[in-house]
Formats: structure tokens, C-alpha cells, sequence
């Protein structure tokens, strides 16, 4: 390969990866809404009618403190940027994988108006599952996410 392609190719390959960390979506920044750790699940939030996506609940998890993470982010059709009704919530399970978390023994919840995000809110779940839970209420509709007991461990 001459030395000019190989300049072209570097510079494409340099090109890709700016860009590429300039359009990373939210959820690859868990530092940016004061969570540790590694995302390791995310729940769309749907509004209902129609279907829209007002945005996500995403979950971190950091292995150095055992510490599960969460915050629930609107997207511009969900409001972003403008004050709404928001929440988002982590709860320690007394309840086996993959049932109802109606029994909380430890939880952390976030609930307010907000522009961009509710939480962060965050829990040790050593030895238990968690679930999570979080809303956004915008334009008449309100995005919900609820989840059964997981991340079990």
C-alpha cells in the first residue's frame, strides 16, 4: 500500500472514531449522570397512545463497589430539555428472578421535575435481584417502566 493510501486510510479510520464518540448515545457516559461502572441494561420508555419513545432507563454496574446504578433520560420527544414530571427508582427484590418486586427490603428513588434526567439512584444488591422503575410525563402521555425482579447476583 503506498504511503499516501495508507495516510487516506488512518485519516478515515480517525475520522470514524471522532464521530463515532461524538454521536455515543447518553448511556455511554454513565459518569455524566453520576453513575460507576458499566451500562448492562437499558428499557425503552414508551408512551402510550401512539407509541412514542420519550426515552430510556438505563442501568450501570460497577464490580469495584458492588453498587447497581440507574437514571431514566428523555429524548426530544419526551421533552428533553424542557421541565417535567420524572422518576426514576431502584429496588433491592425479596422476590426470586423473574417475579413481581412487591417487597422491597432497600430502594433509592428519584422524583421531581426535571429537563433531562431523574436520579442518579443507586443500591447495593450483593447476594439479591433488583428491579427498576422510572416515568416521564410529557405532552399529556406518560412514559412508564416497571420491571420484574433480575440482575440477580
Amino acid at each position: 500500500m503506498s504511503l499516501k493510501r495508507r495516510v487516506l486510510a488512518r485519516s478515515v479510520t480517525v475520522s470514524a472514531l471522532i464521530l463515532g464518540g461524538m454521536t455515543l448515545s447518553p448511556a455511554a457516559h454513565a459518569g455524566g449522570y453520576g453513575c460507576a461502572g458499566n451500562l448492562i441494561d437499558q428499557h425503552r420508555a414508551v408512551a402510550y397512545p401512539g407509541q412514542v419513545l420519550y426515552g430510556y432507563f438505563y442501568l450501570y454496574y460497577d464490580p469495584a463497589t458492588g453498587r447497581n446504578c440507574g437514571v431514566m433520560v428523555s429524548n426530544a420527544d419526551g421533552g428533553s430539555g424542557v421541565s417535567k414530571p420524572m422518576t426514576a427508582g431502584i429496588y433491592v427484590c425479596n422476590t426470586p428472578p423473574g417475579t413481581l418486586c412487591n417487597s422491597a427490603s432497600t430502594w433509592d428513588q428519584d422524583t421531581g421535575n426535571y429537563k433531562t434526567y431523574a436520579g442518579p439512584v443507586s443500591v447495593n444488591a450483593a447476594g439479591k435481584c433488583i428491579s427498576v422503575g422510572g416515568s416521564i410525563d410529557y405532552a399529556g402521555r406518560k412514559a412508564i417502566v416497571d420491571t420484574d425482579s433480575y440482575h440477580c447476583g
